[in-house]
């Protein structure tokens, strides 16, 4: 456990460079276990520690006019996200994750110290992303849709009208993600509801926009699967789910996955030789 001395020559440090290592923000940031902060970061308890109470706020009054000055660094991960909610609103979305998860190719970037896990539910560490090198890689992405559990959304739209294939493209990415070779981030953020939203890399995002505009046979494999039916409402064909049975998907989610790697072979056919920005997530 860090001493108040340790803590106070960690804030000088701070002030004449900038920032700390990984090890160092793990021994400030353990001053929020639950056993500490009963006894010798709690004012009330007969265990107080009252130097490193006080060590403590001097290191997050630095951390704080740091944010304030619109730095970022290691030093995020230091403090818990909901420790002051008026420092947490000024860091940005991805200083603020609360939700994470790593699906397809992204897992073989996560840490040793990661690896096995690919799901993380419960995160609520500023700057989690910076602690385990995956703030430059999740940047360079972006949004690409609602990270809405499949199965929930296949309960909520069954027997519902489907006007436009986004929900069932939704859907479908849910079930086969993880089945794809391309790296795929969700997150939620906090404070806020866990909505949680996928990131891709640019190139791969656009893919999955095209795909609408292939839509025909994999709307087809739905409905001769039984998952989709189609019917005549005021001299108008319409959709609807029709099986809430996750497994009766999979000839769906197969011809998913063909028609989303034809778009993108077809994108790698276009690119030049010399240009390697399709791999620049991969480095």
């Amino acid at each position: 456990m860090i001493k108040a001395d340790e803590l106070k020559e960690l804030v000088k440090k701070f002030q004449e460079t900038g920032d700390i290592t990984k090890k160092e923000s793990d021994k400030i940031y353990a001053l929020f276990s639950k056993n500490c902060q009963a006894t010798k970061m709690n004012p009330a308890s007969s265990k107080v520690d009252v130097e490193l109470l006080r060590a403590f706020h001097m290191w997050f009054a630095e951390v704080k006019k740091a944010v304030d000055e619109g730095r970022t660094g290691m030093f995020l991960s230091t403090v818990k996200l909901d420790y002051s909610h008026s420092f947490t609103e000024k860091l940005n979305p991805l200083d603020r994750i609360s939700r994470f998860g790593a699906h397809g190719s992204l897992r073989e970037k996560l840490p040793k110290e990661l690896k096995g896990q690919a799901l993380f539910p419960e995160i609520n560490r500023a700057g989690w992303l910076r602690r385990y090198g995956l703030y430059d890689l999740v940047a360079k992405m972006e949004v690409a849709g609602k990270a809405t559990d499949p199965e929930i959304k296949i309960h909520r739209l069954l027997n519902e009208g489907v006007d436009s294939p986004e929900d069932l493209i939704d859907i479908l990415f849910g079930l086969s993600v993880d089945r794809l070779d391309i790296p795929c981030a969700s997150f939620a953020v906090f404070p806020g509801l866990p909505s949680e939203k996928y990131l891709l890399p640019k190139e791969i995002n656009k893919n999955l926009e095209s795909v609408k505009n292939r839509w025909k046979p994999i709307q087809e494999t739905l409905i001769s699967s039984g998952v989709l039916k189609a019917y005549r409402l005021n001299d108008k064909k319409v959709y609807r789910i029709n099986n809430k049975n996750v497994s009766e998907w999979e000839s769906g989610v197969n011809k998913f996955i063909e028609v989303f790697k034809c778009s993108m072979k077809k994108e790698e056919r276009i690119k030049q030789p010399d240009d390697d920005h399709w791999f620049e997530i991969s480095r």
